[in-house]
């Protein structure tokens, strides 16, 4: 674009700082970033501020990003960047600064109809066997009203859209695909293979205190 003399706007940097992110060139990234408003005078937007926490947290510099967001002051309020905070704090188990930033989000979030970062809350807390906090999570999404939508996926056969959903059985050859799945468990097993265990959470496994 330089080459090209178009003056850059907002949104490659966006693209750039994602990719920085994406294959570890966290100084570049961060030179890039404070040219922004330095050299082409545009002023950051909560999309940047998230590329950065993303940045930061990849490498394992989640304390670095924590500051970094605190810093923002009332532009660092954005459900966006504290979910991306909060993502690199699950990934690290930094167990006592996700309590802090999740408290944050859900403080952010209170109101908006987003289910998402409740859900990401609720598989932390699963991942380090907290039940209770689980179930307490999960008391506030029905307190609220809010509710996790099952993903689904879909195929095209023959002109015809087949559908499915987790535990779905009202697709017409639903026997016949949950037999296949079995014998392609046990053939995996033969095989040798074993699943990493992680918590999954639903609402359907949900238990009451």
């Amino acid at each position: 674009m330089l080459e090209s003399v178009v003056k850059p706007d907002a949104v490659p940097f966006v693209a750039i700082l994602s990719a920085c992110s994406y294959v570890g060139m966290i100084d570049r990234g961060l030179q890039i970033f404070g040219s922004m408003e330095s050299e082409y005078r545009i002023p950051p937007t909560p999309e940047h501020y998230c590329c950065i926490v993303n940045m930061l947290g990849r490498i394992g510099r989640v304390i670095e990003a924590n500051e970094f967001v605190k810093n923002l002051g009332n532009e660092g309020n954005a459900v966006g960047i504290w979910g991306s905070l909060l993502g690199a704090c699950r990934i690290l188990e930094e167990l006592e600064l996700e309590k802090v930033v999740a408290k944050k989000l859900l403080t952010l979030n209170d109101g908006s109809g987003m289910v998402g970062y409740h859900v990401l809350l609720s598989n932390i807390y699963a991942d380090r066997g907290m039940w209770k906090s689980v179930n307490g999570v999960w008391k506030d999404m029905r307190n609220e009203g809010l509710r996790k939508e099952s993903g689904c996926s879909w195929i095209e056969v023959g002109g015809t859209v087949n559908r499915f959903t987790a535990k779905e059985k009202k697709h017409r050859q639903s026997d016949m695909i949950y037999a296949k799945l079995e014998n392609l468990s046990m053939d995996m097993k033969i095989a040798g293979y074993r699943p990493i265990a992680r918590y999954i959470v639903d609402d359907t496994s949900e238990s009451e205190d």
